[in-house]
């Protein structure tokens, strides 16, 4: 029997795995750029604002949160 259940995006499944280890800054980075793929901006940003409070304003943070200002036109 099958089902015709969705399948959740990619995001979904990261931020699911980030309820588990949201201390995790692999997990935070792949979730922010799936939710900038997605066009989920909120949720990028809270990612990235997670990143940077566990590592700091390091260049790979601040690169994704300009990659973001870009998607968000917000130059």
């Amino acid at each position: 029997m099958t089902t015709n259940a969705p399948i959740p995006s990619r995001h979904a499944r990261l931020a699911g795995f980030l309820q588990q280890d949201p201390d995790n800054p692999v997990l935070l980075a792949e979730a922010s750029q799936a939710a900038l793929q997605e066009g989920l901006f909120a949720d990028a940003e809270r990612h990235i604002d997670a990143g940077m409070r566990l590592e700091g304003r390091t260049q790979a943070w601040r690169f994704r949160l300009a990659n973001l200002r870009i998607a968000e036109r917000r130059l």
